[in-house]
């Protein structure tokens, strides 16, 4: 009985090591997880101050080259002008095609990911 339990002991030693590599591995995992977030943060606030500065260069040409001289002598109506129709053009593709998604949970992205990957014969036999 004394060997049976020892035998337990070391059972219970091993499950109990076991259980650690799990959580270290697990831990490893989460600090991997946040570590691509934050490098995917970064390139989409690179992208964003990319966008913003094309977008400033693109005002400044546009109202630099109107023909009409009151709102090229006056910027601040211009850049008001040109920024309305800016929001104006981009709203409808946004509602339609950005904000929908942005809504999606992460098994509608999932499933999306899933089909792309699937060859396009597999796609039409799912459907």
């Amino acid at each position: 009985t004394q060997m049976q339990m020892m035998q337990m002991q070391e059972m219970q030693m091993r499950q109990m090591k076991r259980q650690e590599e799990m959580e270290a591995a697990a831990m490893q995992s989460k600090n991997l997880e946040k570590a691509i977030r934050s490098i995917i943060s970064s390139f989409a606030l690179a992208v964003g101050l990319a966008w913003e500065h094309a977008f400033h260069a693109a005002t400044h040409t546009i109202i630099d080259t109107i023909p009409v001289a009151f709102l090229r002598e006056n910027h601040l109506i211009s850049k008001t002008v040109v920024a309305a129709m800016s929001f104006t053009l981009m709203l409808p593709v946004w509602s339609k095609h950005i904000q929908p998604k942005a809504e999606w949970h992460v098994e509608q992205f999932m499933d999306l990911m899933v089909a792309e990957a699937m060859p396009e014969k597999e796609q039409r036999k799912r459907l």
